[in-house]
């Protein structure tokens, strides 16, 4: 009975990982609308009942790729060694996550653009990612740049991250920017910028008086 219901839980997941797959194949070909059942269906080889018994919906199967990006991303941020490293080090090891979710993730975020008017809620699990990685951000960088004199540091760091969001998703989505998703040296130029921002835009550092 338990090897039954195993190979039960193995054939679902693995028929859940294919569609997966494929739709997100598709969306990044070629958007939401690209993403049709019976498309998914033939490439995945999981019939068109299945899915909508995993699913419920098209729509479901766009949830659950925004679910599972998220779920990566927190993830690798997670695995991040930043204990003991430097604050260039600890910067280019959160930068470097950054890139690879917006990277990884290109073709959902095509699709999501695509669809905030329509749709504004699908946003909400990646506004909160957003916004829990510039909480870590301001724990792992922050009590530094204080050491360093630096005033604003929360406005600093907010405003570095969304430089980064912001150059990461012309990249990806809009194929402009100072940087290029193919670029081999991504990283290196987007740490280059968010380092810039965080260190030198402003002259906010404490007067030796005050």
């Amino acid at each position: 009975m338990k090897n039954q219901a195993a190979k039960t839980q193995a054939r679902t997941v693995d028929a859940k990982r294919k569609v997966l797959n494929c739709a997100t194949k598709l969306v990044a070909e070629g958007g939401f609308e690209a993403a049709q059942m019976a498309v998914i269906s033939v490439a995945s080889g999981v019939s068109i009942g299945s899915i909508y018994h995993h699913f419920g919906s098209k729509e479901g199967i766009f949830v659950e790729l925004i679910r599972s990006a998220d779920e990566a991303t927190r993830d690798r941020f997670a695995a991040l060694d930043l204990a003991g490293k430097s604050f260039d080090e600890r910067l280019y090891q959160l930068i470097w996550a950054t890139c690879l979710h917006v990277t990884c993730n290109s073709g959902l975020y095509h699709a999501m653009t695509a669809r905030q008017n329509t749709a504004p809620e699908i946003w909400e699990p990646f506004l909160q990612l957003r916004a829990d990685n510039e909480v870590l951000m301001q724990e792992c960088l922050g009590p530094d740049l204080e050491a360093q004199g630096y005033r604003d540091v929360a406005m600093r760091i907010r405003m570095m991250h969304q430089a980064v969001i912001g150059i990461l998703m012309h990249a990806t989505t809009y194929k402009s920017g100072p940087v290029m998703q193919g670029d081999r040296d991504l990283v290196d130029q987007v740490y280059d910028l968010a380092r810039n921002v965080v260190l030198g835009q402003f002259n906010t550092r404490k007067k030796a008086n005050d």
